[in-house]
């Protein structure tokens, strides 16, 4: 099982992003930093769209935070940005804020990306932490989207 865990790591490049293992419901953790923790979810339809959520948890009262939701399509040459949002309103301390981003949905491979910077009221180092990761990938069928 260790094995498996490991593998899905590495081929979908989370431990570049310092990501934990796979967190419930087809999502994956993400950045932990002093304030607060991130969770991305794998690509999802909703209503004939596909959608990139990442969810933010803050543990301590947040001064700033920035952060942007990136939807990504699978091409024959890499990973192509589709769409992205940006959020820059924090979650009240302990209160887990959703952040969707919704795009036509196409069949194909998918994923979620995140950029974050948040800068927390007490911050020990005087400097805001970042950080960002993405979802493994999640294939949208023809007969998702119709």
């Amino acid at each position: 099982m260790t094995g498996v865990l490991l593998a899905v790591l590495v081929s979908t490049g989370a431990e570049e992003a310092g990501c934990a293992p796979p967190a419930e419901g087809g999502a994956v953790n993400g950045d932990k930093g002093q304030a607060c923790r991130y969770i991305m979810h794998f690509p999802y339809v909703e209503r004939g769209k596909i959608v990139g959520q990442v969810d933010v948890t803050c543990y301590e009262a947040v001064l700033r935070q920035s952060l942007t939701v990136i939807v990504e399509r699978k091409q024959a040459d890499g990973w192509v940005e589709v769409d992205r949002d940006a959020f820059d309103k924090a979650p009240a301390k302990g209160v887990t804020k959703q952040s969707k981003l919704a795009v036509p949905c196409t069949p194909g491979a998918y994923r979620t990306r995140y950029h974050a910077t948040v800068e927390a009221l007490k911050e020990p180092d005087g400097m805001a932490d970042k950080g960002g990761g993405y979802s493994p990938t999640a294939v949208i069928s023809k007969e998702q989207c119709a």
